[in-house]
């Protein structure tokens, strides 16, 4: 089924912060929409459902934030950045989602991107818009407590590290395929591998995570933000 972007039949106000969501989940997008409408400067003038839904609104709006919220977060926001680097112009981008893993937060301070949780009173949320907006890299005030200042420069950095970070970009691709429920051989024919280096793959990651079938492993990928439950 072909969905389209809703962009909102209002006019936008010259003085508002216009708000661009992509957000696999419909309902709060359009929950979060209302609840902007009712402020004096903030109003949510399109919503998409994925990347390419997306990228069209982007196309019709100039927003000045745009909030993603998809499986894949940190890597859609750097598909963005380089693929509409001139649409996209002065509009800043932020992941607003349910959770974010050591792992996936150590990559969005990587690229400097601000990071806000769904599970944040609505103050918070519109409060952390309104700093993004005015230039700051905003993060949650629930994500800051895992943070840390670290080096000459100040940079900041996860406090605590994820055990995901041991295993190699193709051991979380079988990890997250396995958890989805995948079958080997499906799992070998898309990441060009051999049937048995999948299971050997598979068995490592178990192994190491101390996790014994299938449904304990989707449990802990769902935990870690790996997969979509």
């Amino acid at each position: 089924m072909n969905h389209s972007a809703t962009v909102e039949g209002r006019p936008t106000a010259v003085n508002k912060i216009r708000i661009t969501m992509i957000d696999s989940q419909r309902a709060f997008a359009q929950a979060f929409a209302r609840c902007a409408a009712m402020t004096p400067d903030l109003q949510v003038v399109a919503t998409a459902r994925d990347l390419e839904e997306g990228e069209r609104a982007l196309r019709i709006q100039q927003p000045h934030i745009v909030l993603i919220d998809m499986q894949g977060a940190v890597e859609n926001v750097i598909r963005l950045r380089e693929s509409l680097p001139v649409r996209l112009g002065e509009s800043k981008i932020a992941i607003l989602t349910n959770m974010l893993t050591d792992r996936l937060l150590d990559h969005a301070l990587y690229i400097d991107v601000s990071c806000v949780l769904k599970s944040e009173p609505l103050d918070v949320i519109l409060e952390g818009i309104r700093r993004i907006h005015a230039g700051e890299t905003y993060y949650s005030p629930s994500l800051e407590s895992r943070l840390i200042i670290d080096g000459p420069h100040d940079h900041l950095k996860v406090q605590s590290r994820s055990c995901l970070e041991r295993f190699t970009p193709k051991q979380l691709a079988v990890l997250k395929a396995v958890a989805r429920g995948e079958k080997v051989k499906d799992v070998a024919k898309q990441l060009h591998l051999s049937p048995k280096s999948v299971e050997a793959h598979k068995y490592r990651i178990m192994n190491r995570l101390g996790i014994h079938d299938r449904v304990e492993l989707c449990l802990y990928a769902v935990r870690e933000g790996l997969i979509q439950p």
